[in-house]
């Protein structure tokens, strides 16, 4: 019988290691009164590579569906706690502006939006996976390891064509969705940052599991993460952030953090697979 993802020593611990490194953090924020943006895009970072990876083993780990609710809902708990206490300290610290109770909540709260809609984000496209039978197993069951994802010049075209119509919808956006007093700018901003933020996880899942090894496959995980962070200051300066520098920093970082923690389950021996 195959194993799958569901060994507490594999994923659940590199978990438990990033929620860690985030309380750690943000402890040491605290106690040593200290922040700005270096530590802020440090602790984001771990923050959304943590919840991308629990949408992995949710959507792929062969487990009960409570065993699956409990584990995402557990990591959303965790979640809110490591944000409530890293934008608390913004309220007399250097993290923030100094933001009163109200804005601090209402960041809480869009902060775990993001991470929220990127792990289902991360979920929905496992459960694809799911579904044409590609499964995370300890051990290929015949040397079916999946082939490395090879595109075509009309692919090429393709994508040269997506990219030039999100360059040209940017000043569009800005001018109609980029007003936090809107109702539906807010929607659209989180709605656009969890499906950046998921995409970001899957490049990195693709950089580590896409086929066998590859060095080059991982580089190019990382510039696609990095294109993807420019696009936050570029459609919503005003909501999301307009900071160009920090903004590639942080997805950059999340999936080296994503390709890390993969890594070592793939180390580990585990391969995407699909079982004839």
């Amino acid at each position: 019988m195959t194993a799958v993802l569901d060994k507490p020593v594999v994923l659940p611990w590199l978990l438990t290691g990033l929620y860690l490194a985030g309380a750690s953090l943000v402890a040491g924020m605290i106690h040593f009164d200290v922040g700005g943006v270096p530590a802020a895009v440090v602790f984001d970072s771990l923050v959304y590579a943590g919840a991308a990876l629990v949408g992995m083993w949710a959507g792929l780990g062969r487990h009960s569906k409570i065993a699956g609710f409990a584990g995402v809902g557990s990591s959303l708990l965790v979640i809110v706690a490591l944000v409530g206490g890293s934008l608390w300290h913004s309220i007399s610290g250097p993290m923030g502006p100094g933001n009163d109770f109200w804005v601090t909540v209402l960041l809480v709260l869009f902060q775990l939006a993001l991470a929220t809609l990127s792990m289902a984000i991360v979920v929905a496209a496992m459960v694809y996976l799911r579904q044409q039978g590609v499964v995370l197993a300890a051990e290929p069951t015949s040397g079916d390891e999946l082939q490395p994802v090879r595109f075509s010049l009309r692919q090429l075209m393709l994508g040269m064509v997506v990219v030039g119509v999100m360059l040209k919808l940017g000043p569009i956006t800005r001018a109609r969705f980029n007003d936090y007093h809107s109702y539906s700018s807010s929607v659209v901003a989180l709605g656009s940052g969890g499906i950046l933020l998921g995409a970001v996880a899957l490049a990195g899942l693709w950089g580590v599991f896409g086929g066998p090894p590859s060095i080059v496959r991982m580089v190019a995980a990382l510039v696609v993460a990095g294109i993807l962070g420019l696009l936050p200051p570029y459609y919503f300066p005003e909501l999301l952030t307009d900071e160009v520098g920090p903004s590639v920093a942080a997805t950059m970082l999340e999936s080296l953090l994503v390709m890390a923690t993969l890594t070592a389950v793939r180390v580990a021996g585990y391969r995407l697979t699909k079982p004839v």
